[in-house]
């Protein structure tokens, strides 16, 4: 049974702070040891090295919304339904305690084919996405995603906009040459030197996606991250319902 709540006010943000805990819900932390941020050793940026090693992360989904009407959750047994009304940032967002360590995110995830909302003579549209090296500011996301968008004009014809697109919110860029839209399918995110590859129902691998600006060559780079020490994964949808299930990270060796 799903246990239906409306998202809370107050949505959990990360913090720039000093290093001064073991825990990993602080910005550029882990373990004590500080990584290349600002906001550790006295406003000193440290180089220390981060050890990597094969292992299973303990990740959290957070629903997160710009405006908490917009979007209405269900959730039990590790499965979130998330219904949000409009063209808002709404999704999950978790943070991964992986601090520049190469890994991948796997989920389920389901597009229900239809929107909630129809605008009166100007067409409709819906879809959902997913990113890495991503951060939540509270009202936007920003950081790299691969989103699902469907356009339908007045006239119920789609836009040429519509299929995946790589972006670095709010740009577009060139679209990824995949058919699948409103079926469940298994996604896995694979992050290696602060560059993003991902795989769908175990099929051919795409990318490389620049996660960085110093990396990026296009207009995407100014809406990139200096890089992806801080890790976290935004999956948004917007005008319809999806259902994402399944959830699992896992952290490797350099």
């Amino acid at each position: 049974m799903y246990a239906k709540r409306l998202l809370s006010p107050v949505f959990i943000l990360l913090a720039l702070t000093a290093c001064t805990t073991t825990t990993f819900n602080q910005v550029g932390q882990r373990n004590n040891i500080c990584t290349y941020h600002s906001s550790c050793l006295q406003g000193i940026p440290a180089k220390l090295t981060v050890k990597c090693v094969n292992k299973k992360l303990d990740i959290t989904p957070l629903p997160v919304a710009a405006a908490k009407t917009d979007l209405h959750v269900r959730e039990g047994g590790g499965i979130y339904e998330l219904a949000v009304y409009g063209y808002t940032w709404a999704g999950i967002y978790f943070p991964l305690p992986v601090a520049g360590c190469p890994y991948d995110i796997n989920f389920h995830a389901t597009l229900y084919p239809a929107p909630l909302f129809k605008g009166s003579g100007t067409g409709y549209g819906f879809g959902l996405g997913f990113g890495a090296c991503d951060t939540w500011l509270g009202t936007e996301p920003r950081g790299f995603e691969i989103q699902y968008s469907k356009f339908v004009d007045q006239y119920g014809s789609l836009y040429n906009s519509t299929g995946w697109i790589p972006l670095g919110y709010p740009n577009n860029l060139t679209p990824v040459r995949l058919s699948s839209d409103t079926n469940t399918h298994a996604w896995s995110i694979n992050v290696r030197d602060d560059r993003l590859y991902f795989t769908e129902d175990e099929g051919p691998s795409f990318g490389p996606f620049a996660l960085t600006n110093k990396n990026a060559k296009d207009e995407n780079a100014s809406l990139l991250p200096a890089n992806c020490d801080v890790a976290g994964s935004f999956l948004r949808v917007y005008n319809t319902t999806a259902v994402f299930s399944d959830f699992s990270a896992n952290e490797f060796s350099s």
